[in-house]
């Protein structure tokens, strides 16, 4: 066998690779389907179906599979009993660049099971809320209102208006949205805002939420919206107070108490009392240095579902006296 034949061999392998890496990037980056592909690049498509099956066999593509029910319930159960909660959900994900993205989806898959047409889902902003509503593809027309008045400090992420919106347009239901900042300089600021008409419209709702959504904040730079909205001055007082743990605008220490002071008055967003009548309230934990704040807001007994991840509960469960 000559030398030539063997490089011709090696040359059209090559060459077929190529072909298999470009109908593969078509195909699964592009979104393009096996009869388009076959125009473009000039082949039969059965050719197309071959090529594909070489570049998932040659390692060219790899898919990777992430199941958003992938539960660890022996772990949910044990987070439960500790926190004294009705339901925690965490999910299997050990890697932290996925901790946000699985807890959304884990959240998405348990509001797509108990939200009805019925419903009315409330939602108040964060990183894990926006997860959330890019997965939430499954709900019936339901009515979806707003919390909590517009942050600021979203780094120009998709705001709170945009987020409900979004969600009730992806359900084919309804939305209750405000333009107004979550907290306000002062109380009177405050009282005014929550009596403007399309405000007061939105608010007025919030008495008929049945499910909601919340986060866990801890009262320290980068970890509440609230804390980084504040004068560093201030934010301090609220420490020096007790404040550990920040949620829909209100304020909670250790030991789950509701820290006021004068605080509530200057906040739009639902009330304490109101978010106590809510059949469900969902609050989602991704960040595993928050125990302080995620075991403040469940002592308060606002929350009944917890949604997190394996690190969370972990880290809550190796803080727990009795663990």
């Amino acid at each position: 066998m000559s030398d030539a034949g063997v490089d011709s061999r090696s040359v059209l392998a090559g060459a077929e690779r190529r072909l298999a890496a470009r109908a593969a990037r078509m195909y699964y980056l592009e979104d393009k389907s096996k009869v388009t592909i076959a125009g473009d690049l000039g082949i039969s498509r059965f050719k197309v179906a071959r090529l594909l099956e070489r570049a998932r066999a040659d390692g060219v593509v790899t898919v990777t599979v992430r199941d958003p029910d992938l539960l660890d319930n022996e772990l949910s159960d044990r987070l439960a009993a500790v926190l004294g909660i009705r339901r925690v959900l965490v999910a299997d994900t050990p890697e932290p660049q996925h901790w946000v993205e699985a807890a959304g989806s884990l959240a998405a898959a348990y509001l797509q099971r108990i939200v009805t047409s019925d419903s009315v889902l409330g939602i108040a902003w964060s990183r894990a809320a926006r997860a959330l509503a890019e997965r939430l593809t499954g709900l019936p027309p339901c009515t979806v209102v707003q919390l909590c008045g517009v942050l600021s400090h979203t780094h120009g992420e998709e705001h709170n208006v945009e987020l409900v919106r979004r969600i009730a347009q992806q359900s084919g239901g309804s939305a209750f949205t405000f333009y107004a900042p979550l907290v306000l300089p002062d109380a009177a600021t405050a009282r005014t805002l929550r009596t403007q008409p399309g405000i007061v419209d939105a608010l007025s709702k919030c008495v008929d939420v049945s499910v909601a959504v919340i986060a866990v904040g801890e009262w320290r730079p980068g970890a509440s919206t609230v804390f980084d909205a504040l004068s560093g001055s201030e934010a301090r007082s609220f420490a020096d107070r007790g404040v550990v743990a920040e949620s829909a605008g209100m304020l909670f220490d250790a030991e789950g108490r509701l820290i006021d002071e004068g605080f509530v008055g200057r906040v739009v967003a639902i009330t304490e009392p109101q978010l106590r009548k809510v059949g469900d309230v969902v609050a989602l934990a991704t960040e595993p240095d928050r125990v302080a704040a995620i075991r403040a807001i469940t002592r308060s007994g606002l929350v009944t579902t917890l949604v997190t991840h394996r690190a969370v509960a972990e880290a809550v469960l190796a803080a727990a006296p009795d663990h």
